[in-house]
Order: C-alpha cells, then sequence, then structure tokens
C-alpha cells in the first residue's frame, strides 16, 4: 500500500529525498478579536526585541568573491525562533507588537498558536485525548506508533498552552500567511510547514478529488512563497528549490537548475565561513550532467549569485 503521500507533503515541499548523500530535514523549527493584526503594515526590523539577537562574534554583512569569481554581498539576519513556554504571556506580548505593525511577532505569534493548534483546552480534554491514543492508537486521525511518548508530548504541550485562548488558536495560518504576503521572509520560507488544519487523507488512494486539488494548491502556494524568498535573496531558498528540481513531485526533474541552486548555495556557504554541505552531492550531480549541461549550470549559478539582493542568511 502506498503510506503516506499527503503526510509525506512538508518533506517533498522541503527538498527531494536525494538518496545518495544528503537530505534536508524539516523544521518545527485581525480585526477586532482579540487577536487581531491591527496595521498590516511596518518594516521589519531585524533588531526587534521579539527577534533573536544577533550574535556578537560575527559581522552583519561581508562581502566576498565566490569560488565562481562573483563578488557576493553577504548579510547575515537574526534568527527568528519560536519563544519559549509558557506561551499564554508571549501571546499577550506579541500581539500587542502585532498590532503596532511588526512582521516578526506577527510571525512569532502564528508559531506559537501553531503549537498549540490541537492541545486539550481543559482536563476532561486531556484525558479524552489521552484515552483515544491509548484505545485507538491514533491521534485525531493520525497512526501513533509510540502511546506513550506520544501522551508525554500531548501533556507537555498542553501544559505550555495553558492560558491561549481557544479562539486564537486556530488562527496560525492567517498569521504566518499575513507576514509572508507582506515580503517577512522567514515566513516565506516557512508556511509550507505549518499546514492548515483540514481533513487530510493518510492513504493516496483515498484521497478523493477535492483533496488532491487542496494539497495541490498547498504545493502551489509553498513554489510562489519559496521564489519570492530565493529573488529577495534567501540561500535557504537556493538549496530548497534545488532539492524541489529533482523532485517529479514538484514538477519536472531539472538537473541543470539543481545543480545551478546548489552550487550556488554550497559558493555562499564557503564565501561565508561556513562548511560545505553539498559537496558530495554536486559531485554526483556533475558525473550525470553532459558537458554542455554542466556549463548551462554553472552559469545559471553564476546568474544566481548576481542577484543585486543577493544574499541572506536567516538561519
Amino acid at each position: 500500500m502506498k503510506r503516506g503521500a499527503w503526510i509525506g507533503l512538508v518533506a517533498v515541499l522541503v527538498a527531494a529525498v536525494l538518496g545518495w548523500a544528503w537530505y534536508l530535514a524539516g523544521r518545527d523549527v485581525g480585526t477586532a478579536s482579540p487577536f487581531g493584526f491591527g496595521s498590516t503594515s511596518g518594516p521589519v526590523d531585524p533588531e526587534s526585541p521579539v527577534g533573536a539577537a544577533r550574535p556578537a562574534t560575527e559581522p552583519r554583512v561581508i562581502e566576498r568573491v565566490a569560488a565562481s569569481g562573483v563578488r557576493v554581498r553577504i548579510e547575515r539576519r537574526p534568527r527568528i525562533d519560536l519563544p519559549s513556554p509558557p506561551y499564554a504571556d508571549r501571546v499577550r506580548e506579541l500581539q500587542l507588537a502585532a498590532d503596532g505593525g511588526d512582521l516578526v511577532a506577527r510571525y512569532q505569534l502564528g508559531l506559537v498558536l501553531y503549537q498549540c493548534r490541537d492541545a486539550p483546552l481543559d482536563d476532561a480534554g486531556l484525558a479524552r485525548a489521552v484515552e483515544e491514543i491509548h484505545q485507538t492508537r491514533t491521534r485525531q486521525g493520525w497512526d501513533v506508533n509510540d502511546p506513550e511518548q506520544e501522551e508525554q508530548v500531548l501533556r507537555t504541550t498542553y501544559s505550555q498552552c495553558a492560558g491561549v485562548p481557544a479562539e486564537a488558536r486556530t488562527r496560525f495560518r492567517e498569521l504566518l500567511r499575513s507576514a509572508a504576503e507582506q515580503g517577512l521572509m522567514e515566513a516565506q520560507l516557512n508556511l509550507m510547514f505549518h499546514l492548515p488544519q483540514a481533513q487530510y487523507c493518510q492513504f493516496i488512494e483515498d484521497c478523493t478529488p477535492d483533496q488532491a486539488r487542496f494539497m495541490a494548491g498547498l504545493r502551489e502556494e509553498a513554489r510562489a512563497n519559496v521564489l519570492k524568498a530565493r529573488d529577495a535573496g534567501s540561500v535557504e531558498a537556493l538549496r530548497t528549490v534545488g532539492g524541489w528540481a529533482l523532485n517529479e513531485e514538484m514538477g519536472t526533474p531539472d538537473d541543470v537548475e539543481a545543480y545551478a541552486h546548489f552550487s550556488a548555495y554550497d559558493q555562499i556557504q564557503q564565501a561565508s565561513g561556513r562548511e560545505r554541505e553539498l559537496g558530495v552531492m554536486l559531485a554526483g550531480l556533475r558525473k550525470r550532467l553532459r558537458p554542455v549541461d554542466l556549463e548551462r549550470a554553472e552559469s545559471r549559478a553564476k546568474e544566481l549569485l548576481s542577484n543585486p539582493k543577493c544574499c541572506v542568511l536567516t538561519r
């Protein structure tokens, strides 16, 4: 039986399972309601106290010549992390900032609400969920391999989310999408990891036409957002698009585009003093490409590196 076609959507979206050397793992890393956005405008301030602090030992911007000869300007952005639990107080703080137009706060609020999206609301609900896990070895329709571990995760989430209003918990994607639409690169890259609440099919043969169309729409949304992030200079997006170019689920496989994106990513990593991640990957692709296609791929990599907005490191 062909399992997990839709369960594995995030893995497909992130990158191909490349088999021989490398797999890019996923990361979990408004209105008048209590959780309205307020203003939808406002600059993204990487120095905002809502975001993570920039390491003092690394310069924020460096200029280097990449291996292909292209001069690149590499900007290190502070990583925007999920706030620490308990979440109720953080939700209130983030909402105030989001109401003032802070996109980072809006993004982080979406991350917090995603963590709480299906947590029980009270002790009775927790007891019912625990019983469901052990009696059926499922949780909200999904298989549970280790009931004891699942119960512990559920109890931890329940405790962390205590006090987060029920009416806010389902709004995580609205917040994340809004931040992406307003140009926050991290939201564009990570919206696809936070799937909307819906009735998913666990086995591909059980999917209705509507479900198949729904999932196709999510793939297209992910593609559009990641390409926007790439065009805005995201280094992370180069790696993701390279993986997609090897995966037929995301379109016609294209070794030239895969090599170009992976090469640009690897050159930026080298230029910024980070460890190369994709050397074996690139060597394998190089063997598969004809000389004329390798020349095209290297030219395309230079084109990607020459993006005037390149290169932004967000992690």
